[in-house]
């Protein structure tokens, strides 16, 4: 079972049972209020807690590597002067720059004037037909790829203003990376091929965040870690680039990452005063003793999404079984009555026959599939029913 998993893992990490404890409130008795509970979690001695820091660090070494006539680089646009400015150094390395323009909806395209010779796509959609018809008609093999994030704000309080557009950016960034793998790979094994991700958070991978800045950016870290370990030959690494930095220097930052020799590095961050960074961590303070004064009485109420089963059922008894508060329970199975065909029928092979006697009764075919959701709908409703049962019987 789901506890059984559970009191494994813990054993495994030396798990030392939380301590429940009634504090004594005397204004509160005084006015008639239940006391609060005070729970001290449990304790795993066996399990090292981290956290994470920006450590500093010196400029990359450089590494060189031999370029064919025809080697490609897409970079797909963040719609600001950053792009023409990056192109143009990567140009100046000998490369062929194609910039790729997600659709207007996403990213505005600001005037900008772009390297002589430099290739520009605007795509209307970012269906993914469409970012592989693209794929297919360019003139040469992509070698490398840049993705210039734009730095997206938006007001104190309203977090999600600035979601659905970067969900849409993500998306077609992680279609691009699907699209191009074959063609990354197979390439990686004559030169360096690369794939980086280029955010403008606030230098430091959002943990400097001012509470205005879009986070999404977040997003691509994720995305080169897990690529640099399915792709082992390929170059894979996201940059957040302070926003006060100056384009130019920025630029610099980028093609000095692109060329670094070490490639153990998936994430790095530059500052606003130009220096260098990467996530690390450190031991952090044990907190085995620690007690969660949490200030929950018996009237405290619990707003619970997820239903009355599974691991949701499981946490809310052992919160009922711990603070004796209320819950309300909000999921998206209805309780009803239970069918007479499954009445005083055990679980099991008992009460699959009776659910095939019940088709069969009705004139139906007991198909398997047929039979299986009529005895899901069963086993549901009493999984729930026995959550409420549990949850009352504790005194909750």
């Amino acid at each position: 079972t789901l506890q059984q998993i559970v009191d494994y893992i813990a054993g495994k990490a030396g798990a030392v049972e939380g301590v429940v404890k009634k504090k004594s409130d005397a204004l509160g008795e005084t006015l008639g209020k239940p006391s609060a509970t005070h729970f001290q979690h449990r304790a795993y001695p066996n399990v090292p807690r981290v956290e994470a820091f920006l450590q500093y660090l010196p400029q990359p070494d450089q590494l060189d590597w031999p370029r064919a006539a025809d080697d490609t680089a897409l970079v797909v646009s963040d719609g600001t002067h950053w792009t023409p400015t990056l192109i143009q150094s990567l140009a100046a390395t000998g490369y062929r720059v194609i910039c790729l323009q997600l659709p207007v909806t996403l990213v505005p395209q600001r005037e900008a004037s772009f390297p002589a010779g430099t290739q520009l796509i605007q795509l209307a959609d970012t269906e993914e037909s469409t970012l592989q018809r693209c794929l297919a008609e360019l003139a040469g093999e992509v070698r490398h790829v840049f993705h210039l994030h734009p730095h997206l704000r938006f007001p104190l309080g309203k977090l999600g203003l600035q979601f659905d557009r970067e969900k849409a950016i993500i998306k077609a960034i992680f279609l691009l990376a699907k699209l191009l793998k074959p063609t990354l790979n197979k390439n990686a094994s004559q030169g360096r091929c690369s794939f980086c991700c280029i955010t403008r958070m606030d230098g430091a991978m959002g943990r400097q965040n001012p509470g205005t800045v879009a986070i999404g950016g977040g997003a691509f870290f994720g995305l080169t870690k897990s690529l640099n370990l399915e792709w082992p030959k390929v170059f894979c690494r996201s940059i957040d680039l302070a926003p006060q930095l100056d384009t130019s220097v920025g630029a610099e930052a980028v093609l000095a990452e692109w060329r670094d020799a070490d490639r153990r590095l998936t994430e790095i961050a530059y500052a606003a005063d130009g220096k260098r960074y990467t996530l690390a961590t450190r031991p952090s303070a044990d907190l085995g003793a620690t007690p969660l004064n949490a200030p929950i009485t018996t009237e405290s109420v619990f707003l619970v999404t997820g239903g009355a089963k599974g691991i949701t059922a499981d946490c809310v008894r052992a919160m009922a079984e711990t603070f004796r508060c209320k819950f309300i329970l909000v999921g998206r199975s209805a309780l009803g009555t239970e069918p007479s065909w499954a009445q005083d029928q055990e679980a099991g092979t008992v009460l699959k026959r009776s659910a095939m006697r019940a088709l069969q009764a009705a004139g139906e075919k007991p198909l398997p599939r047929t039979v299986q959701r009529m005895v899901n709908a069963v086993q549901s409703q009493r999984e729930i029913r026995q959550t409420l049962s549990d949850v009352q019987a504790m005194g909750a």
